[in-house]
């Protein structure tokens, strides 16, 4: 077998040796293809800083990265005209911008690409044969006395790991608690910020109530990643103790 030299090389190996790529070789055409005997800029006309990106190392601009794996180039340099529907690096035409020119490369308004719309469907439905859908469903959720079924509760402010760390959004992020619907709060004697403890898997809580008829009769949710709160894997059984009225 000859030495891979670029990337349609790996392709072409992949069509032969994996029968459902079978074809992933020829979605695009391969790094010789040149139109006019020139490459296609990836970059439009009016990229600018490209100089000035190691103007503080030398005024002399830098040649730009070479790309053996593909027709396109890392340049403004090069075909200028509309390329092919697989080998479309941004759209722009004149007197249109960004997403506001697709339709300057399209057969009609939302319709396919000119050239034709590129990819290869890999996997293809089997003639003859009717398709099969889920034929069974969820078990019927059965409420358990003295347990709750937590639930994780996202927010936008909080539940994001590094967000969370930044001041302003710090700043934004709920305090802890626990949500139970209306009426398991009137069987459980709690008032809005009352303390419900309970415990889930060995994992102690002791978390404000507040109450809310948004989550369903026997589920109990509480917010995700908020600093503080210990980790635990949810949706999990929360077997209560406690409750100490607010």
């Amino acid at each position: 077998m000859k030495p891979w030299k670029n990337f349609q090389d790996v392709s072409h190996a992949l069509s032969i040796e994996v029968h459902f790529l079978k074809g992933v070789d020829t979605i695009t055409p391969g790094p010789d293809f040149r139109i006019a005997g020139q490459k296609i800029p990836r970059e439009t006309h009016r990229f600018s800083g490209r100089t000035a990106m190691h103007a503080h190392l030398h005024v002399s601009e830098e040649k730009p990265p070479e790309d053996p794996d593909s027709p396109l180039s890392f340049t403004m340099e090069g075909y200028r005209g509309q390329p092919p529907s697989s080998l479309i690096p941004f759209c722009w035409a004149p007197g249109w911008n960004s997403v506001q020119s697709i339709n300057k490369y399209q057969q009609e308004i939302g319709g396919s690409l000119k050239g034709g719309d590129p990819g290869l469907r890999l996997i293809e439905p089997q003639s003859g044969v009717a398709p099969k859908y889920f034929t069974d469903h969820p078990e019927i959720f059965i409420p358990l006395q003295d347990h709750l079924w937590l639930v994780s509760l996202h927010h936008i402010y909080g539940s994001e790991e590094l967000s969370a760390r930044g001041e302003a959004v710090a700043k934004r992020m709920p305090t802890s608690y626990v949500m139970v619907n209306d009426l398991d709060a009137k069987e459980l004697k709690l008032t809005p910020g009352a303390t419900l403890e309970f415990e889930v898997n060995r994992q102690p809580y002791k978390l404000p109530v507040q109450i809310s008829a948004s989550i369903p009769k026997g589920i109990a949710g509480m917010p995700y990643g908020l600093p503080g709160l210990p980790f635990i894997d949810l949706p999990a059984w929360a077997i209560l103790k406690t409750t100490t009225h607010g």
